[in-house]
C-alpha cells in the first residue's frame, strides 16, 4: 500500500466566492523512469497533484541538477536532468517545488549501467526484450505482469542481478527473480535477500554458452501501476553479507565479501571521525560497481574478530572493553563464544550489529559474570537485534556468548558485538511533520516544533539553524534542561524570493568540559503496510524550507498578561488580518501546548475577523513559562501567528467540596473550604458546578477573608436518585484587567429516594435558607459562570 502523504494523494484548489485561488502543497507519487546513469542527462516525468505552477525541483544533495522542465498537466511534469560524472551512486531524494509550496520527496536513483526503459510485451519468454549486460532495466509490473528480458552468457561468465522495487519507496512491491538456462530450465529464483530486504539479488556462474532469459514478477504475481523498478543485469560484484561489519574510526580493514564467490577482499578505511549510524561501502572489482551498497560501523575502539574454535566458553576469544566482536554463525547450531577483562562499576552498552546491517541473524546475546552467572541475556531489543545497558557488578573475566534465537546459521549470518561506555548522544526532529519540510509564504510565518530526544545525558540545548534563505528569519531559543520541545518560528519579508533550500538545524549542550553535538535526523516513513507497518523508512539530515508566494491573510493571537493556572482555563483571542475580497473561514489549531496543558480548535467564520480557542490547564501542567502558537489554514494554505509567552503557575485559591447526602426533595448545604495559596484582591462570585439534573445553587461571595463557602442545594423531587462524583468550585479571579479562572473541589452528592411515611410520625421541617445579600453583576467571556 503506497502512503500518501499530501492528502491521500490529492487537494483541491478552492474557490470561495470572490476570494482569490488559493493554492495547496504539491503532492508527488513517482517518478519515472526513476533513474540515470552518471555522465548523462535523463528525461523524467514527475507524476503527482497539483504541479501546475512547479517552479523548479529541490533536491536534498547536492550534484544531479535541473536543465529544463515543462508543465504537461496538473499531474505530470517532464524534466530533463543532469548527473555529472563525479556523483556518487545512490538514491537522491527529491521534491517538486512550486509557487505555493513543496512536495514530498521521492528517489531518484542513480547508478553507473547502461539505461533502458523495459517494453511491453514482453512476458512470456518468446516476447522476451532483448538488452546487453551491464545494463539497468527501468520498468513497471502491472496487475499479474511478468516482464523477460534475454541476453547471452558464455560458458564459465559471471551473472550478477539485483533488482530495486521496495527500496524505490514508492509502494509494496515485494519482487521475485527468476533465471531460465538456454533450455528454459528454472535454475535460480530468487525472492527476498535479506540485505536488500523484500527486493532480490543474486550471483550465477554460466554452466553453458546460450541464450538466457530473466524474469522479473511481484512474489504473489500482484502488481500495480506504481510497482515500478530498477533491474540490474552485469558482472558487477553482487555480495548479500561482509565480514567484519565495522572497524574502528580512521583505520583500515579488509572487508571479506560472502555470498559472491567472484568478488575479492576489499581493503576500506573507516571515516577519521564518526558520522552516521551506518557506513556505506560499495564493493568495486575490475568488472564494476554494486549497484547498492553494503551497511558498515565505525567507531573509536579496536576490534577482534573470532578464531575458531571457540563454540565453548573455555575456547573463547579474547577482546578488550571498549571494543568490538566480529563473527560469523557459520553454520546451524553455531555458538560464538568470547571474554573480556572488566572492572567493578563500569557502565556499558552492549549490542548486536546483524539485522540491522543486513545479515539475516535474529541474535541473543548473553553475557557472564566471573563466577560463571548469567549477568544479562537479551533477545530483541533493536529490531531483531540485541542490546542492553548494565554496570559490571566486580572485578574479573567476563564471558560473551552469541545465538541464533531460532540456531540457524550459515555463511552469511555475519554480526557485530559492540561494548561501549554509555554514550550520551542528542537528536532532533520536527513534531508533528511527515516529511521534514516547511511551506513559509513571502510577507507571512510559519512554525515547526522542534523536538530533542537527549540520551545519557540532560542539560539545555543551544538550536542553530543555518542556510536560510534571503529574506528569511528564524526565531528559536535554547531547549532548557527538561524541556523536550521548543517552537521555531520562519518569517520571510514581502520581498524574500521564492526559493527552496535545505537547512542545517543543529545544536550543542555544554556539559562539564566536553560539548554533545545535537544532530537533526528524523525517519520519514516512505512505504507503509497492512495496520501501518513501516516498510521502507529514510531518514532525513536536512529538513526542507520553501519560500512560496504570499498567503490571503495573517493570524496573531493576543498576548496575555495573566497565567494560566494549574486546574483552570483562558480564552485565547485570536484575529486575522485578511487580503481585499477573501472571506474564506480559517481552520485554527494550537500544535503543541506544554505538558498537561490542552487546546481547543476554533473557526474564524466566513468574512469574520475575531473568535476565541480555549486553553485548560490540568492539576499535573507543567509550570513555568512556555512559548506558543496559533496555526490558521484556508485553501491549503498555512500559516502561522507571532509566538506568545504562556505561564502556567500553581492557583492562587483552591477548594475542598465536602461529601453530602439528602432526600429527593428535600434541600441540603454543602460546604468548600477555601485555601488561600496567593492574595486576592476584591471580592467575587463562587459557583458550585458538576451538580446534576435538578440540583441548583445559588453562587457565594469570595473574598481575601472567606475560609469557607456554603452552599444551599435546592434538590428537586423529581431529581434522579444517583451518586454524583467530582462537585467542584469555580470562581473568576481579576488581574491586570484581566479574567483568571480556578476551579477544583472533588465533593460528591447522594440523592435517596424518601424513606415512606410512617403512620403518625411528624414530618422533618425544611429548613429555610438563610438571607443572601445580592451579588454585583459582572460579565465574563467564560460561559456558565
Amino acid at each position: 500500500m503506497r502512503f500518501f502523504g499530501r492528502l491521500c494523494g490529492f487537494l483541491l484548489l478552492v474557490v470561495l466566492g470572490s476570494n482569490p485561488v488559493l493554492g495547496a502543497n504539491p503532492g508527488l507519487d513517482r517518478i519515472y523512469p526513476p533513474g540515470g546513469m552518471i555522465g548523462a542527462t535523463r528525461e523524467v516525468h514527475f507524476y503527482g497533484n497539483n504541479l501546475s505552477d512547479t517552479v523548479d525541483l529541490l533536491f536534498h544533495e547536492p550534484g544531479i541538477s535541473l536543465v529544463t522542465y515543462e508543465v504537461v498537466s496538473d499531474g505530470d511534469v517532464r524534466a530533463v536532468l543532469n548527473i555529472p560524472p563525479e556523483t556518487e551512486i545512490g538514491s537522491k531524494p527529491v521534491r517538486v517545488r512550486t509557487k505555493t509550496g513543496l512536495s514530498n520527496f521521492e528517489y531518484f536513483c542513480v547508478g553507473n549501467l547502461n539505461e533502458q526503459i523495459e517494453t511491453e510485451p514482453n512476458n512470456t519468454q518468446d516476447q522476451a526484450q532483448s538488452i546487453d549486460l551491464h545494463t539497468t532495466v527501468d520498468g513497471i509490473v502491472e496487475n499479474e505482469d511478468v516482464d523477460t528480458f534475454r541476453f547471452h552468457l558464455n560458458q564459465g561468465q559471471r551473472l550478477s542481478v539485483e533488482a530495486q522495487a521496495l527500496r524505490l519507496g514508492n509502494t509494496l512491491f515485494d519482487a521475485k527473480l527468476k533465471l531460465l538456462s538456454p533450455k528454459g530450465h528454472e535454475i535460480a529464483v530468487v525472492d527476498d535477500t535479506d540485505l536488500v530486504h523484500q527486493d532480490a539479488a543474486f550471483t550465477h556462474v554460466a554452466e553453458e554458452t546460450g541464450e538466457y532469459s530473466l524474469i522479473i514478477s511481484e512474489a504473489a504475481y500482484g502488481g500495480s501501476g506504481s510497482s515500478y523498478y530498477r533491474l540490474h543485469v552485469g558482472e558487477f560484484p553482487r555480495p548479500v553479507m561482509a565480514t567484519p561489519l565495522g572497524g574502528q574510526t580512521g583505520a583500515t580493514a579488509e572487508i571479506t565479501w560472502i555470498g559472491d564467490p567472484k568478488a575479492p577482499v576489499q581493503v576500506v578505511t573507516f571515516p577519521s571521525t564518526p558520522g552516521a549510524e551506518k557506513e556505506t561501502i560499495y564493493p568495486k572489482t575490475d568488472q564494476g560497481i554494486a549497484p547498492t551498497p553494503l551497511f558498515f560501523r565505525s567507531i573509536p575502539y579496536n576490534g577482534v574478530f573470532e578464531a575458531e574454535p571457540n563454540n565453548e566458553n573455555v575456547q573463547s576469544t579474547t577482546g578488550t572493553v571498549p571494543g568490538s566482536f566480529d563473527g560469523v554463525l557459520n553454520e546451524p547450531g553455531d555458538v560464538d563464544w568470547y571474554h573480556f577483562v572488566g572492572k567493578a562499576d563500569q557502565e556499558y552498552e552492549f549490542q548486536v550489529w546483524g539485522k540491522r546491517l543486513g545479515s539475516p541473524i535474529d541474535s541473543v546475546l548473553q553475557v557472564y559474570k566471573p563466577n560463571g552467572e548469567e549477568l544479562l541475556g537479551v533477545d530483541d531489543a533493536k529490531g531483531q537485534d540485541s542490546y542492553s545497558r548494565t554496570r559490571l557488578p566486580e572485578d574479573g573475566v567476563y564471558h560473551v556468548r552469541v545465538t541464533d534465537h531460532l540456531s540457524r546459521g550459515g555463511a552469511e549470518f555475519a554480526y557485530r558485538v559492540e561494548i561501549t561506555p554509555n554514550r550520551p548522544s542528542i537528536e532532533l526532529e520536527f513534531l508533528n511533520n511527515e516529511f521534514a519540510d516547511l511551506s513559509l509564504p513571502q510577507g507571512n510565518r510559519a512554525l515547526a516544533l522542534l523536538s530533542a530526544r537527549r540520551t545519557n545525558i540532560d542539560g539545555p540545548i543551544a538550536i542553530r539553524v543555518e542556510g536560510l534563505q534571503d529574506g528569511v528569519t528564524v526565531q528559536s531559543s535554547t531547549i532548557e534542561n527538561g524541556q523536550e520541545v521548543i517552537p521555531l518560528l520562519f518569517t520571510a519579508n514581502q520581498e524574500a524570493p521564492l526559493s527552496g533550500a535545505m537547512l542545517a538545524v543543529s545544536g550543542d549542550l555544554n556539559s562539564g568540559d566536553r560539548t554533545v553535538p545535537a544532530v537533526f535526523n528524523q525517519k520519514v516513513v516512505m512505504v507503509y503496510g497492512n495496520n501501518k507497518t513501516e516498510f521502507w523508512t529514510h531518514y532525513v539530515r536536512q529538513p526542507a524550507l520553501a519560500v512560496t508566494q504570499p498567503a490571503p491573510f495573517h493570524i496573531s493571537a493576543r498576548q496575555p498578561k495573566v497565567p494560566v493556572v494549574r486546574q483552570g482555563q483562558m480564552l485565547l483571542e485570536i484575529t486575522a488580518d485578511r487580503d481585499d475580497g477573501f472571506t474564506s473561514p480559517i481552520d485554527l489549531r494550537v500544535p503543541w501546548t506544554p505538558s498537561g496543558v490542552g487546546a481547543t480548535s476554533a473557526q474564524i467564520a466566513e468574512g469574520a475577523t475575531q473568535t476565541t480557542l480555549t486553553l485548560d490547564a490540568k492539576g499535573n501542567a507543567a509550570l513555568g513559562m512556555s512559548q506558543i502558537a496559533v496555526l490558521g489554514k484556508s485553501g491549503g494554505i498555512e500559516v502561522s501567528s507571532p509566538l506568545i509567552d504562556l505561564e502556567i503557575q500553581e492557583p492562587w485559591v483552591t477548594f475542598e467540596v465536602a461529601n453530602v447526602e439528602t432526600e429527593q426533595g428535600k434541600p441540603v448545604e454543602i460546604s468548600a473550604k477555601v485555601i488561600h495559596k496567593a492574595t486576592i484582591e476584591g471580592e467575587y462570585s463562587a459557583q458550585i458546578l458538576g451538580l446534576p439534573k435538578g440540583v441548583t445553587a445559588e453562587n457565594q461571595s469570595l473574598s481575601m477573608g472567606t475560609e469557607e463557602l456554603k452552599f444551599l442545594l435546592h434538590v428537586a423531587k423529581d431529581s434522579p436518585p444517583n451518586k454524583t462524583t467530582g462537585l467542584f468550585v469555580r470562581t473568576i479571579l481579576m488581574d491586570q484587567g484581566e479574567e483568571v479562572l480556578h476551579q477544583s473541589g472533588g465533593g460528591e452528592l447522594r440523592v435517596y429516594e424518601p424513606l415512606p411515611v410512617q403512620e403518625g410520625a411528624e414530618p422533618t421541617p425544611t429548613p429555610v435558607p438563610e438571607e443572601k445579600k445580592e451579588e454585583p453583576e459582572r460579565k465574563t467571556r467564560f460561559p456558565n459562570s
